[in-house]
């Protein structure tokens, strides 16, 4: 007999806005296979549970590495180099800590478990024409547990939405299309040399499920994060308007660069890429804008 379909998420946010229409249920996925230079969730990048430190609540009494087993703790921070020989024993360091200053990002639960958190919040969803958002991390990495948590949620009458990467095969993105409602596409770089140095990966493979996705039907989307000295000048954001209307695409959100990340780094005992980096200004963004617009493309806003 089949057993329930489970997943692996390291957050779940009851009162999201910016991640699809009205207030949504955002669930935060882990495991991704892009290594983005300005990654806004370090923690996403893994696909498993994983130990992070929060440094104000560390009295640095580094009880924690006198009770790890294989000593690749020291004051609450793993070195990064050590950190995939966390053996995940039985977390003694976190038990060791009595200040809270350790935790495990990500836990295991089931699509119906997901499910039944939404349809508490569907009164609200209902009344701000939102619902349910996976995310991550990247939800096509999980697709058995992304496609059940939207299906058991669209039984219910609730409006499902995806942000991805696009990058996974196309035959994932095609079955998770039959559950979701939006998809919300990230684009990182039009030139695929620069998106490989940026990311990790070809951006082929990534346009090509845009074109598809739009081929199939699918409502799509398309957002740029917009990371200062990476993509977000007005030639990169002209060469990718253009490269995403030749897909269909309608629309498009642009994402001004948001420094908040800075403190997960830290959890992570990582260097954080982007110190000192600062948002866009609100009128560089609307000459950004005006650029998707004169593209014959809709610029659309949540939140």
């Amino acid at each position: 007999m089949k057993g329930p379909v489970k997943g692996i998420i390291f957050a779940v946010d009851e009162t999201a806005s910016h991640d699809g229409p009205g207030l949504r249920m955002n669930v935060y996925l882990k495991g991704c296979p892009l290594r983005c230079a300005w990654c806004h969730s370090p923690e996403s990048i893994s696909p498993e549970p994983e130990v992070v430190w929060y440094s104000a609540k560390c009295k640095k009494c580094n009880e924690c590495s006198k009770a790890c087993p294989d000593k690749i703790i020291s004051f609450g921070r793993i070195d990064p180099e050590l950190r995939n020989k966390c053996k995940k024993c039985r977390r003694m360091c976190l038990r060791a800590c009595m200040n809270g200053a350790l935790e495990v990002k990500g836990k295991e639960t089931t699509a119906l478990e997901i499910a039944e958190y939404a349809e508490k919040l569907a009164p609200f969803f209902r009344r701000s024409g939102g619902g349910i958002t996976i995310t991550g991390g990247e939800p096509a990495f999980q697709m058995d547990f992304t496609v059940e948590v939207l299906k058991l949620c669209r039984s219910k009458g609730m409006h499902t939405a995806v942000e991805t990467s696009g990058y996974a095969q196309w035959k994932v993105f095609e079955k998770i299309a039959e559950v979701t409602d939006l998809f919300l596409f990230d684009i990182k770089h039009p030139d695929d040399k620069l998106h490989r140095a940026y990311t990790g990966v070809s951006n082929s493979l990534i346009f090509g499920n845009l074109a598809r996705l739009i081929k199939k039907g699918a409502n799509v989307v398309v957002r740029l994060p917009l990371i200062p000295g990476y993509n977000d000048s007005l030639q990169t954001v002209r060469e990718t308007a253009g490269r995403i209307k030749e897909t269909g695409v309608i629309k498009v959100s642009l994402l001004p660069f948001n420094p908040a990340s800075a403190g997960k780094y830290s959890w992570l005992n990582l260097a954080y890429p982007l110190s000192c980096t600062k948002p866009q200004p609100v009128e560089y963004i609307k000459e950004l804008e005006t650029i998707a617009v004169n593209a014959g493309l809709e610029v659309v806003h949540y939140g």
